[in-house]
């Protein structure tokens, strides 16, 4: 940074932060982008670059930030260039990436413009060994001045991997609005109405809420499930999301003849009733870098039954806020929602713990002074 531009920002100027994400539709990344910006707006003038998709897009616009239209999970070396003339016309100071995709936007600006300070989460670590996408991380962590990770365990697969050094990381777990009362009826028309026409009164559900893609791995729960959803009447398995894989599980709750035992929400808009609506919360994910769903599962006492795997295993203390499984281990996964099932004094205990662990650790005011204050120190 020019120290004509040092010393406007120390003379009350604010900085002005460009948000990058490669997606603007559910998940972890555009949700913590979208928090970031509406939270921290009165302390930083905010740009953002993103697609043209639901539900954050629109919901960026109406806080009328300037938004740069990227190509979805894509890179456009044409686009690259109009970025890079308009980031320059807007004085951008910090640039913070969220994602894959976005950060090689962000890494790439900073080559063309060394003054620029570039801040870059991962949210999910899932590349390959040997794969030309390690190959490119590697390089441009040379184009990174800051890696935020939302969890212990991925920061540490990112340092094992050479994707981060530790000297650049920093972490900033995750957190959610931990002040939401909870909702005593069901306050989702569509939803409900679905679970009235399709689940009996005093059926045990199992819930799922998620992005459809291949990290969360949807498809081996509904298999490993099918036995267990067939013998018992009273079990229902309900899953809300949509995306990419949605064709996929959609053909495995048919392979399986579970249409009776498996309900598809779709986008759910009220994830307050949701865990009004369920009784326990499954997470079967190859990884994760964070989980907000499962944090908010706790957050409403719904006991979690969650796969041994980084993500997981920071937001889910074994046998105290919930139960891991190994995914190598599938029985487990089943024995651990049985015995939810049939152990009141077990569900019991899982779900107050779970509720305090959320209070504890996990309010999202504390990740966003954590931000600002990392924000500030680039300057």
């Amino acid at each position: 940074m020019l120290l004509a531009e040092t010393n406007d920002i120390a003379q009350g100027n604010r900085l002005n932060i460009l948000e990058i994400s490669s997606r603007s539709d559910i998940g972890g990344g555009p949700e913590q982008l979208f928090k970031i910006v509406i939270n921290l707006k009165n302390s930083f003038n905010f740009y953002c670059a993103c697609p043209d998709q639901q539900p954050y897009f629109n919901k960026i616009v109406e806080e009328g930030v300037q938004i740069f239209e990227l190509p979805c999970r894509k890179f456009n070396i044409l686009t690259f260039f109009k970025l890079l003339n308009w980031t320059n016309m807007n004085g951008i100071h910090v640039v913070h990436s969220h994602g894959r995709g976005a950060g090689i936007y962000a890494r790439l600006l900073k080559l063309f413009n060394r003054r620029l300070k570039v801040l870059h989460n991962f949210h999910g670590i899932h590349i390959r060994k040997y794969s030309f996408s390690l190959v490119v991380e590697r390089r441009l962590k040379a184009l990174t001045d800051k890696f935020v990770f939302v969890s212990k365990s991925e920061q540490e697969l990112a340092v094992e991997n050479g994707l981060a050094n530790s000297s650049q990381s920093v972490l900033i777990e995750n957190g959610i609005n931990i002040n939401n009362k909870m909702c005593s009826e069901r306050a989702m028309p569509k939803e409900s109405e679905l679970f009235d026409k399709r689940i009996p009164g005093n059926s045990f559900v199992i819930g799922m809420l998620s992005r459809f893609d291949r990290i969360k791995n949807i498809p081996f729960a509904i298999r490993v499930l099918s036995d267990y959803l067939k013998s018992h009447g009273d079990v229902f398995l309900v899953i809300g999301g949509d995306g990419e894989e949605r064709g996929k599980i959609e053909r495995a709750v048919e392979k399986y003849n579970l249409e009776d035992k498996v309900l598809l929400l779709g986008f759910v808009h009220d994830i307050q009733a949701f865990f009004t609506l369920i009784n326990l919360f499954l997470n079967v994910s190859l990884g994760e870098a964070f989980g907000l769903s499962t944090v908010e599962a706790m957050k409403y006492g719904k006991p979690v039954v969650a796969s041994n795997v980084y993500g997981n295993i920071d937001v889910v203390d074994d046998n105290k806020t919930g139960l891991l499984f190994p995914l190598s281990k599938p029985v487990l996964l089943v024995k651990g929602i049985e015995a939810l099932k049939n152990d009141q004094t077990l569900y019991d205990r899982l779900s107050i713990n779970a509720r305090n662990s959320v209070e504890k650790r996990f309010d999202q005011r504390r990740m966003l002074n954590e931000t600002r204050e990392l924000y500030l120190s680039l300057a």
